[in-house]
C-alpha cells in the first residue's frame, strides 16, 4: 500500500487534481482510497441528527448505512501513523490519498506550488515526494497538466509503506 498527500494552498487545485488522479490509477488497475483532512474538524452528520447525538452523548464511533453506502465516524485523539489506519480501515487498498495535510508528521506529500513559490527556492522537506507546479521548468517537478506522469511517478517510483518505513525510520511519528 502506497499513502500519499496531496497539499497545497486552498483553492490550488487539491481536489482537482485527486479527481483526475483517481481515474488514472484505476485504468492501471489499482484501488484507491481518499482521506480528506480537516485540520478546524468536520461534523458527521448534521446538529441535531440521530447520528450527531449519539456521539455527542460519547460514542466512540458511529456508523451510517443505507442500500449502496457505509460511513463511520470514530473519536480519535489525533492520527500519528497513517500506515495503522490504512490498514485499519482501507485493507486491500493499493493506494490512499490524503487531500491537504501539510503540516502533518510522516505523511509523504506531492506539494502543489503556484505563483512566487512555484519559481522560487523552496525549503526542503524529507516527507516533500514530488512538485506539482504550472510548468515544468526547474527541480523534480512534474507539470500541472500532466496526470499520467504524476500517476506513473505514484505507481512505480514512490515505494510502498513497508519499504518507505524501513529506508526512512526517522520519518514516522
Amino acid at each position: 500500500m502506497k499513502i500519499v498527500g496531496i497539499s497545497g494552498p486552498s483553492g490550488s487545485g487539491k481536489t482537482t487534481l485527486i479527481r483526475r488522479l483517481i481515474p488514472e490509477l484505476r485504468k492501471r488497475k489499482l484501488t484507491v482510497a481518499v482521506v480528506k483532512h480537516c485540520p478546524r474538524g468536520f461534523d458527521f452528520e448534521r446538529e441535531g441528527k440521530d447520528s450527531w447525538r449519539f456521539a455527542e452523548a460519547g460514542a466512540k464511533a458511529v456508523g451510517l448505512v443505507s442500500g449502496d453506502r457505509l460511513a463511520v465516524a470514530y473519536r480519535e485523539r489525533q492520527i500519528r501513523d497513517w500506515k495503522v489506519l490504512a490498514d485499519r480501515f482501507f485493507p486491500g487498498v493499493d493506494i490512499v490519498l490524503v487531500e491537504g495535510g501539510r503540516n502533518l508528521k510522516g505523511l509523504r506529500m506531492v506539494e502543489i506550488v503556484t505563483g512566487p513559490a512555484a519559481s522560487g527556492a523552496r525549503k526542503r522537506d524529507p516527507c516533500r515526494v514530488a512538485l506539482i507546479v504550472p510548468s515544468g521548468r526547474g527541480v523534480s517537478r512534474i507539470p500541472a497538466a500532466d496526470i499520467k506522469a504524476l500517476a506513473l511517478f505514484i505507481e512505480t517510483v514512490l515505494p510502498d509503506e513497508e519499504t518507505a518505513v524501513k529506508s526512512h525510520p526517522q520519518r514516522r511519528s
